[in-house]
């Protein structure tokens, strides 16, 4: 003998119910399980975190590198770096320009695999040490200190900071 059937927790469908009831509870309790499936459907296909994942350019300085561009993983991280290369010098390193929290004056930050984290397209530049070098007197000339002051419109008695480079070609 039957005696019923379950729908729902609250909604009971008996055998002494009638025809147009057991329909009318029956499409209730199908438009209820379409929208378990929407919002089940919606919680599964939403990501939990917006972290995308962006591009990182590599500008080689002068150099070459062995890759133009790289995606980050989901966190904002390369897992690696490209090498690079230019002859007379070497490579030390990719780096993003960032500014000083104290002064507020630019710096130039390292970036490192696995650990520096980018939230946007972002450009990295390559930083070069010159492999030692040597300079080569073009000219000698000896010079009145008192006519290079005037010469320059230094009067007698200024500082002068004389800088002097080398630079491997």
């Amino acid at each position: 003998m039957f005696l019923r059937w379950w729908m729902s927790s609250r909604h009971r469908a008996t055998a002494s119910d009638t025809e147009p009831e057991r329909e009318r509870r029956m499409k209730k309790f199908k438009r209820m399980l379409a929208g378990l499936a929407c919002v089940l459907a919606v919680c599964l296909c939403t990501p939990t975190a917006f972290a995308a994942k962006v591009i990182i350019y590599f500008d080689a300085n002068g150099g070459t590198c062995t890759s133009a561009a790289e995606r980050t993983n989901d966190e904002g991280k390369l897992g690696s770096l490209p090498g690079a290369s230019m002859e007379g010098y070497t490579f030390d390193g990719w780096y993003t320009t960032g500014t000083d929290d104290v002064t507020g004056f630019p710096i130039d930050v390292q970036v490192k695999a696995n650990d520096t984290a980018f939230g946007a397209d972002t450009t990295v530049y390559a930083h070069w040490s010159a492999n030692g070098g040597s300079a080569e007197v073009v000219e000698e000339k000896e010079v009145d200190p008192d006519t290079l002051l005037t010469t320059m419109g230094l009067a007698a008695g200024s500082v002068v900071l004389v800088l002097l480079a080398s630079l491997a070609l």
